[in-house]
């Protein structure tokens, strides 16, 4: 109680009438492009947004065609026959 430093004084004290007026409380947040990317990574799936879920969908068709580049890569090509005429 005796520390009068910056750290322990209060900086800003609530006196309940954001109960009345909340228009102030969600000024500072406003969503980034990215957001909804990040939240896919930390949110429960019941917590995404639209937004949210088509990042998911993008990220995973992505991951498929990767699949399907590398897969297609490492599957062996059938040898052409040759075919030779003999008269």
């Amino acid at each position: 109680k005796n520390d009068t430093s910056t750290a322990c004084s209060d900086s800003l004290v609530p006196n309940g009438d954001f109960f009345q007026d909340s228009s102030g409380l969600l000024s500072n947040l406003e969503e980034r492009f990215f957001d909804p990317l990040f939240s896919v990574f930390v949110d429960h799936p019941d917590r995404w947004t639209n937004a949210s879920w088509a990042w998911a969908a993008g990220i995973l068709t992505l991951v498929l065609i990767m699949c399907i580049c590398i897969g297609s890569s490492l599957w062996p090509r059938k040898e052409a026959k040759v075919v030779s005429s003999e008269r």
